[in-house]
């Protein structure tokens, strides 16, 4: 469950440094889980970042590497701009994650 953990906290990084504008303003989290997926859900308050200027890096830019992590460790991951949140899901095995080792 790693995986999930470091997605979780990359989301919520961007919104917090993209999407929260006030200092006020609320986030919201939601992680669902089914059979073979975990799927989390990161609204903001604010607009969401434009998607083709995120995946597009720069040679030695220091941010960015992020989208990185999210292809990396996501089956899928996305933007929904009707509802203001940032998306991704992890695929996963068992009901609590990756199976033990047999001996």
């Amino acid at each position: 469950m790693a995986a999930v953990s470091l997605v979780l906290t990359e989301l919520v990084a961007n919104v917090v440094r993209h999407g929260c504008d006030d200092q006020d303003a609320e986030m919201g989290v939601e992680i669902q889980r089914a059979p073979g997926v975990v799927r989390i859900e990161v609204s903001q308050p604010g607009p969401l970042y434009d998607l083709d200027s995120v995946r597009s890096r720069a040679v030695g830019r220091e941010r960015g590497y992020g989208v990185l992590v999210l292809d990396r460790l996501c089956r899928s991951w996305g933007l929904d701009h009707q509802n203001r949140l940032v998306w991704a899901e992890i695929a996963v095995d068992g009901p609590l994650g990756p199976s033990p080792p047999t001996s």
